[in-house]
């Protein structure tokens, strides 16, 4: 998705690529928080985030708790802006398992 987005926006597309992400019922987001985000994937996602706030159904996944988010954007504030919109009619779901892919294989 945001690799999409950053391609949209040099070719002159942006909103159109943006309202793709704006139309399901439900967006679901694997994995974020695996890698730290460059800030044009940052405020790609600020945009998804706050264009589908209270509109549109979201799935986020993460192996990051919401405080080290800071250190995944790389700056607090869109941290802040983004953490401000997520948890407000969330429901949160935290697994802690022991489990690893590596730990499948003897």
């Amino acid at each position: 998705m945001f690799c999409e987005l950053y391609k949209s926006r040099i070719e002159g597309r942006y909103e159109k690529a943006l309202r793709k992400y704006m139309k399901p019922d439900l967006l679901i987001i694997d994995e974020t928080g695996f890698k730290a985000m460059k800030k044009e994937a940052v405020d790609d996602f600020f945009e998804v985030i706050k264009t589908r706030y209270e509109r549109r159904s979201i799935i986020l996944t993460s192996n990051r708790n919401f405080d080290k988010w800071d250190k995944l954007f790389g700056d607090q504030v869109p941290a802040s802006a983004i953490l401000d919109r997520l948890p407000h009619h969330e429901t949160t779901a935290c697994i802690i398992s022991t489990f690893t892919a590596l730990s499948a294989f003897p």
